[in-house]
């Protein structure tokens, strides 16, 4: 393939899923910058990916955006085992009040956000581990059963088993 197609595509897909690749970093490393950081790297990743594998065909780019991403994430807690869990949820930047709403350092400004969207994420994160990123990438990122199951590494059954599971555990963490 061209320079200039691969490049083309490139930019059209970062420009695509950078949001939601820095929303997925974000929601599991609990710090802004090093999601920033770790975003940048993933899509650094993809880029010399598709270099050396001019002549293979990527069926999802997408998909493979977030399996990097999540082999990123994994060798970042790796490196950073010793870090204290304060420091991970600490964030002085911006934070949630038990209203739900999100408080800038802009002088205490509220900002009301929307609270149901707010509180899926949050129950997301107390459903079963290996539920919840299949979860996650289903709903929040809206990647299909396919998609997901390049990024896990697992068969679209698994993934779709995992899926209504993770949703039967969420309908009782919210009442449903």
């Amino acid at each position: 393939m061209e320079i200039n197609i691969i490049k083309n595509q490139f930019i059209e897909l970062h420009n695509k899923e950078s949001q939601a690749i820095f929303r997925f970093c974000v929601l599991r490393v609990s710090d802004r910058e090093t999601a920033l950081d770790l975003t940048q790297d993933i899509f650094m990743r993809y880029w010399d990916y598709i270099l050396k594998n001019k002549e293979k065909k990527i069926d999802s780019g997408r998909a493979l955006l977030f399996a990097i991403a999540r082999n990123c994430i994994i060798d970042w807690y790796r490196k950073k085992k010793n870090i204290s869990l304060e420091s991970l949820v600490e964030d002085s930047e911006n934070s949630f009040n038990k209203e739900g709403y999100f408080l800038q350092d802009n002088g205490g400004e509220k900002i009301e956000m929307e609270a149901e969207a707010e509180l899926f994420i949050k129950k997301i994160e107390e459903v079963d581990i290996k539920y919840r990123e299949a979860v996650y990438l289903r709903y929040v990122e809206e990647l299909t059963p396919k998609e997901i199951a390049e990024v896990l590494k697992e068969s679209v059954n698994v993934v779709s088993v995992h899926i209504n599971r993770g949703l039967n555990q969420l309908r009782e963490l919210l009442d449903i």
